[in-house]
């Protein structure tokens, strides 16, 4: 059943052999208390014969004793042929015992007997007899609780423990077999509402009555006869008398019920306790889970198997990961030191850029202030020299803070909270004062460093004042959208055309060069808002310029 050169039974199979074993241990647990039960009533049809022998003995002395000159012909005459039906018992008594027994199973259970109403004249002699045995009767009905008839060759009833006197008893089958001189015993039901057993199983409902009849032969005669019946004792009453027998019977169950679970955990559960353990195996050392060697079924067998490959391949895709992970660890290295390096050049080329121009602009300055005797169109020219050198350091500084913004940095830094936000915008722009109406949820926290989001509002509020001046009215508003943290920056200042719109976040794009504008302020904050994964969009109706910022909220 285990293993048959390479060949595993199924599960289903493997548990239906196991259930009908269970089943079977209690089929034959049943089978047991049946056969004892069956025992029982063995044990009481033998108690029955031998006192009806007994009885019958008693009788044929008393009818010698008392009546020796009575005619041999007194009785029935039996037929020679009559066979014996009895065998000496193994007692030093050797007393006769009937070797033909009922059998619960096979022999039917017949009605409850009913009374006897018809009443005869016993025979004189037998009616003496019947007499004189009244306290034997009594006797065993007292000591052993059988109950006792004895009838006369007719079967008239000559002294019982229920019934009176005279009353003829024929009309039952024990009764008329006896008369004919033959020993006979059948089993009937003990009340004459008596339910049949469910199942057949007489040890678990009430166990039906012994009934024995005993001819009393005298020569080839027969004077008289016999009837006895008692109860059998019910099987599982007598298991309350003895317990030790109960508690042998309670380690048997509980052994069997053992080997079954040991056979269940060798067959289901010890292979599966070994896939178990060598998955721990696998995770903790990282390597591959080996097939079972022993898995009993072939489903146990198919998942052994199933998990093995499935593992093999998780391995190997890990090695393929880890390698992967390596490049990328050092392709990220290389990025963070081109950053670094574009950071430092670009830090470098700012202070270059600040210095020189700085200088020239002071030379200049000197120059415009030493010579009075300028006209109005050249002052205006190194006014505008002046001016074009300011917007070179301002684009400078600008292309240093984009190649800042194109870093991302990583740590508990990098979760704004907006009210704390908000609290620094406001104090920047308190000198000079503007009109900045701030109507946010104070407790949003968004996914990029405090540092970056003050630049990120504080460069819509400076676009917005630059092109709308003093006067212009500003509002920042937040909501939660899908996950996301939208901030709307408000202004009711210049309109922006459909041309200018289209190219408004491109890098250098100005719509007043003239102005000193340096085309980077709204580039940087786009490029500050993708690296953490947020976006800007320009929102236009014929009142407000609106634009709306989308950061990811800190799940």
């Amino acid at each position: 059943m285990l293993s048959l050169k390479g060949y595993r039974p199924r599960l289903r199979f493997t548990l239906l052999l196991l259930i009908l074993g269970v089943g079977l241990v209690g089929i034959t647990a049943l089978w047991m208390l049946e056969a004892r039960q069956n025992s029982l009533i063995r044990q009481t049809e033998r108690l029955l014969t031998v006192q009806g022998i007994q009885l019958a003995s008693n009788y044929r002395q008393i009818f010698d004793s008392d009546f020796p000159d009575t005619n041999e012909r007194y009785g029935t005459a039996l037929p020679e042929s009559v066979p014996s039906e009895y065998e000496k018992s193994i007692t030093r008594w050797e007393l006769p015992v009937r070797f033909v027994f009922v059998n619960m199973k096979y022999d039917a259970i017949l009605e409850f007997p009913s009374t006897p109403k018809t009443q005869r004249m016993p025979d004189p002699i037998a009616a003496s007899i019947g007499e004189k045995m009244s306290p034997i009767l009594s006797s065993i009905q007292d000591k052993l609780g059988s109950e006792v008839h004895l009838t006369d060759y007719a079967g008239v009833i000559i002294s019982s423990t229920k019934y009176k006197t005279g009353l003829l008893i024929t009309d039952r089958d024990e009764v008329r077999y006896a008369l004919q001189g033959k020993h006979y015993t059948l089993i009937r039901k003990s009340s004459p509402d008596q339910i049949s057993s469910a199942w057949g199983l007489s040890s678990f409902g009430e166990v039906p009555r012994v009934h024995s009849a005993v001819p009393i032969l005298f020569g080839s005669q027969l004077i008289g006869t016999v009837l006895l019946s008692r109860h059998p004792p019910r099987f599982l009453d007598t298991l309350t008398k003895r317990p030790w027998t109960v508690f042998k019977y309670l380690i048997a169950i509980i052994t069997l019920l053992m080997l079954f679970s040991l056979l269940t955990s060798w067959f289901i559960t010890k292979p599966i306790s070994l896939l178990v353990k060598e998955l721990t195996r696998s995770r903790q050392e990282k390597v591959p889970v080996k097939r079972l060697p022993l898995p009993v079924t072939l489903e146990l067998d198919q998942l052994s198997e199933s998990i093995t490959l499935l593992t093999e391949q998780l391995h190997e895709n890990s090695r393929i990961i880890e390698k992967d992970a390596e490049i990328i660890r050092a392709n990220a290295e290389i990025i963070k030191t081109n950053a670094e390096a574009v950071k430092t050049d670009a830090l470098s080329l700012t202070h270059e850029l600040e210095s020189e121009i700085g200088g020239i602009r002071s030379r200049i300055r000197i120059l415009r202030d030493s010579l009075p005797e300028l006209s109005t169109p050249q002052k205006d020219s190194f006014s505008e020299i002046l001016s074009d050198a300011h917007r070179v350091i301002k684009t400078g500084q600008k292309l240093l803070e984009i190649a800042k913004a194109e870093t991302i940095e990583n740590g508990e830094n990098s979760i704004s909270i907006i009210g704390h936000t908000l609290t620094e915008v406001e104090n920047r722009f308190r000198d000079p004062p503007l009109m900045i109406q701030f109507d946010c949820d104070q407790s949003i926290k968004v996914v990029m460093e405090q540092h970056r989001l003050i630049s990120v509002i504080a460069n819509l509020i400076d676009n917005a004042y630059t092109h709308g001046g003093h006067s212009v009215k500003i509002r920042v508003a937040t909501d939660d959208l899908l996950g996301n943290c939208v901030i709307d920056v408000e202004n009711e200042g210049t309109s922006i055309s459909d041309y200018d719109s289209q190219q408004i976040f491109d890098r250098f794009f100005t719509g007043d060069r003239d102005a000193g504008h340096t085309g980077l302020g709204l580039n940087l904050v786009q490029t500050q808002l993708r690296t953490h994964k947020g976006d800007i969009t320009l929102l236009r109706d014929s009142k407000l310029v609106t634009f709306r910022v989308t950061l990811p909220l800190m799940s």
